[in-house]
């Protein structure tokens, strides 16, 4: 027992005192924790007492809580501090008001809530909608400590009955938050980018559309036009580009006017389950779109290069395997608007969620990195073959050489962006700990935001509409012909 209290003693002399208020100390004398410090802030600024507020300190006996914290029953702590298990806190499927006011009862001074190998609080502007309004002014202190393995062993071996004193601390995330390339790099840019390739989608959108409306004036006799038959029309003439421009205009825009009002937990502006589910701003859908550009690059290039091999993932991207090309672009979507939803409604397994994040890791990896070798490959063999194609048929096809040069370009950006999504999400799932670090947190982020964004921003440049006068033209000269698809 000696022992074990000179390596406790060893293992938290290493903390340090981390700010003039950064108190959670066990004052008891002879005790192994005697005289050490954790960093404290509070598990929100909407929650309880908070630094600057009068009378903040709080001491009291320490007792273990390894239940339920959103349904304490039978918890009676009157004038003590409540310290929870990492368990409870990762458990608890609720949000932190309903914590609070759940232990607020059982009379508690204090509630310590402890998360492993973290920098507390990166979640500090967290709220359910009311601001603090049945929270913010209540005595019960609420805060968040950082620990390892090792550390927080030796707390729930420790301190369960020793007396300790805490006090709210600066939270260690508020600078970085704030700064100016948090909000530059996490927020401002990647929304700008969102919000402004959504709009350009509309208009793509609306400019395809057009295309298709003068079409059918162009191929139907006025005389034999009816709303039935216009949108029998359109249903046979829409294809890719109208799914993923619509795909775009929606998503996009809406990811991008959460991130510019959010800051993603940089401001209190938005209710924490709307913060949560927009963390991942919708890669589900950003991959089925791009899923869906790849396939429309994929078919191009094989009208260039038709009897290159190929592999099995670009047959799937192509489409020459149905079930399979529509799993890889339903499944994506499923699984993680479920774990989206989910996590926002605070019951997400951190095994589930895990999953999800390593299953779109592997098929972004996968898709983004077979479109690139297919583009790269064009740019190798692609002028070769189009100028003996020219020479066999005397039809340089410039026009054709113009738009697959323009597809080629866009799906080069849109492979790199996704590859630059996956090196951020490389860097969350490589350590815990350094993605809750503030530099960690912020380079991750950084990372995975600007690729989702720029993605986005390629996707929606393959398919600006052609000239619609020009489609108009081409098909009056073939009335009766099936009307062909905006490229």
């Amino acid at each position: 027992m000696v022992a074990s209290a000179i390596v406790t003693s060893v293992w938290f002399a290493s903390i340090g005192r981390l700010g003039a208020d950064a108190l959670l100390v066990f004052p008891s004398a002879g005790h192994p924790l005697k005289a050490l410090t954790f960093q404290a802030p509070t598990m929100s600024t909407f929650i309880g007492p908070q630094l600057g507020d009068a009378s903040i300190s709080r001491s009291g006996p320490v007792v273990l809580l390894d239940g339920d914290m959103c349904n304490p029953t039978g918890v009676s702590a009157p004038g003590a501090i409540i310290l929870t298990t990492a368990a409870a806190v990762a458990n608890a499927a609720c949000s932190l008001e309903v914590q609070y006011l759940a232990l607020l009862p059982s009379g508690a001074a204090a509630v310590i809530a402890p998360s492993l190998d973290t920098v507390p609080n990166v979640w500090m502007y967290a709220q359910d909608g009311t601001h603090g309004a049945r929270t913010r002014h209540q005595p019960m202190l609420f805060v968040n400590i950082g620990v390892d393995a090792d550390q927080y062993d030796a707390l729930t071996r420790f301190a369960i009955g020793q007396n300790a004193t805490v006090a709210p601390d600066v939270n260690a995330w508020q600078d970085t938050l704030s700064s100016w390339y948090y909000q530059l790099f996490v927020r401002i840019l990647p929304s700008a980018v969102l919000i402004g390739s959504g709009v350009a989608a509309a208009i793509y959108l609306v400019g395809h559309m057009r295309i298709l409306a003068q079409a059918y004036e162009g191929s139907v006799p006025s005389n034999c036009r009816s709303s039935g038959r216009y949108a029998t029309f359109v249903r046979q003439s829409v294809g890719v580009p109208h799914v993923v421009l619509t795909i775009e205009a929606t998503t996009s825009t809406l990811c991008g006017v959460v991130l510019a009002i959010g800051g993603f937990c940089s401001t209190a502006n938005l209710q924490q389950p709307v913060v949560l589910y927009f963390g991942a701003l919708m890669t589900g859908w950003s991959f089925a779109s791009s899923v869906l550009a790849a396939h429309r690059w994929t078919a191009s290039v094989t009208d260039v290069m038709p009897f290159q091999d190929v592999s099995w993932l670009t047959r799937v991207v192509r489409g020459d395997y149905r079930l399979a090309s529509i799993l890889l672009v339903v499944l994506p979507i499923l699984c993680e608007t479920a774990s989206s939803t989910a996590y926002s409604m605070y019951v997400l397994s951190p095994l589930v969620e895990a999953g999800v994040s390593l299953m779109l890791f592997i098929l972004q990896l996968a898709v983004g990195l077979n479109v690139l070798t297919s583009v790269l490959r064009y740019y190798l063999l692609a002028n070769d073959v189009q100028r003996q194609t020219a020479v066999a048929i005397g039809n340089p096809q410039t026009a054709f050489k113009t738009v697959l040069a323009r597809l080629g370009r866009c799906a080069l950006g849109m492979s790199l962006s996704m590859v630059l999504v996956c090196c951020g999400t490389l860097l969350m799932g490589a350590s815990h700990k350094f993605l809750f670090s503030p530099s960690g947190w912020t380079l991750s982020f950084s990372l995975s935001y600007a690729g989702r964004a720029l993605d986005t921003a390629f996707r929606v440049a393959m398919f600006r509409p052609r000239s619609a006068r020009r489609v108009v033209s081409s098909n009056s000269a073939a009335p009766n012909a099936t009307p062909a698809r905006s490229k």
